[in-house]
């Protein structure tokens, strides 16, 4: 005698296995039906995408034919918010697909949804009037930074640092009981309402379709630093190009040499 269990609970360890087994199985099915060359099917969770290739009449043709495939196997689709068009909203991005382009060349943009920028930058304002917040309020917006920071590499240093100060003992700090102090995370703070309300050309991450081809030329950043200066070289093709190098100030040189730790070094 044995149990068959015909759901999984919610919140158990093989919960997300289980689904994850199973859409891998849909999706691949769904996928099979095209060619690799026309479409390709990505799935989050449970948020389907599909970027097809050719004519006009060819990419309207495509989700007709792989949506009665979802359908038959009785998952329920969410049809009102089917996208069908060159720019689309998907999870928490926007993708939009630049077939022309004369500053970039072909490549697909991913930015960030708007609602959720405002909804950052108004979480950071209200942050940075304060001296002292509460240690589980930070948590919503290192969560959302976190998410995004998907998206925009250029977010994952700050979200670091809310997450070091989320992270750090309060004997440390010396905050009281249950709190942090904004001071912790203001530069992070900072960094990112500049992100938001300053440099908008860092909201977009491209990719582009020489580099997905390896058509283009490839590109090498060589740095090395030492405790009294750092420098680089930029490779073009395996041959140097440029390259740079900046000596350290006094203070700087005096300030990383007392950081470093021996590696023979015993408490």
């Amino acid at each position: 005698m044995f149990l068959a269990f015909l759901r999984t609970a919610q919140g158990t360890r093989l919960a997300p296995l289980t689904w994850a087994r199973t859409i891998a199985l849909v999706a691949r099915l769904a996928q099979a039906i095209f060619s690799k060359n026309t479409s390709r099917l990505f799935v989050y969770v449970d948020d389907p995408i599909s970027a097809v290739n050719g004519t006009q009449g060819q990419g309207n043709s495509s989700p007709s034919s792989s949506s009665p495939v979802w359908a038959a196997l009785g998952f329920n689709l969410a049809l009102p918010k089917a996208q069908l068009a060159s720019r689309v909203t998907w999870t928490s991005a926007v993708l939009h697909v630049f077939v022309k382009s004369s500053r970039f060349g072909p490549h697909v943009g991913c930015g960030i949804i708007p609602e959720l920028l405002e909804e950052v930058k108004d979480i950071c304002k209200q942050y940075i009037r304060k001296q002292l917040i509460p240690r589980k309020t930070p948590r919503k917006l290192t969560g959302k930074a976190a998410h995004l920071a998907n998206s925009v590499p250029m977010w994952r240093p700050c979200v670091a640092g809310l997450w070091g100060a989320l992270s750090q003992n309060e004997d440390v700090s010396r905050a009281p009981s249950g709190q942090i102090w904004v001071k912790q995370i203001a530069s992070s703070i900072s960094w990112l309402l500049s992100f938001i309300l300053e440099f908008q050309g860092t909201l977009v991450r491209r990719f582009k379709a020489n580099a997905h081809a390896r058509t283009g030329d490839a590109i090498t950043m060589t740095f090395y630093a030492s405790p009294w200066g750092a420098g680089g070289i930029l490779e073009v093709d395996g041959c140097a190009r440029r390259w740079f190098a900046s000596k350290f100030a006094p203070c700087i040189q005096v300030f990383i040499r007392n950081s470093l730790v021996p590696l023979n070094a015993s408490k």
